[in-house]
């Protein structure tokens, strides 16, 4: 976590910080709504990361869609990151739109806690990569 939350010092990731210490802590409080809830604050970082990465880097413009395929496709397109790296970006959002970011009709889901934590390393691996790239 710690490359994560050094990137994360960077002024320009303030709310994707925000989001990133919500899925923190939310791992940590480990109820079954909390590790559900990790999952989808680690998503909304790592995409946060992006938008931000996005923003600033004069190669790319932010599209009008914001879905993780079409952050990803214009970062690669910009010359951003390469190509190789959509497993390392996308896989988050993936654990997230499978298991916590569509409503479950009000039932909580039973998440495991090694996959919630799983998920929340994965994000903070992929925003210290991505925040590298800022300009």
């Amino acid at each position: 976590m710690a490359p994560a939350f050094a990137a994360l010092a960077d002024r320009r990731l303030a709310g994707v910080r925000a989001e990133f210490e919500d899925a923190v802590a939310k791992l940590g409080a480990g109820g079954p709504k909390d590790l559900e809830d990790a999952i989808e604050e680690s998503r909304k970082a790592v995409e946060g990361t992006m938008k931000v990465l996005i923003d600033l880097d004069p190669r790319v413009q932010l599209l009008r869609r914001q879905m993780i395929d079409d952050l990803i496709r214009t970062l690669v397109d910009g010359g951003v990151v390469e190509s190789e790296t959509r497993p390392l970006l996308e896989g988050v959002s993936r654990v997230a739109n499978s298991l916590a970011s569509h409503s479950a009709a009000g039932e909580v889901r039973n998440t495991p806690r090694d996959l919630a934590a799983a998920t929340v390393s994965a994000a903070a691996t992929a925003i210290a990569f991505l925040a590298a790239r800022l300009p």
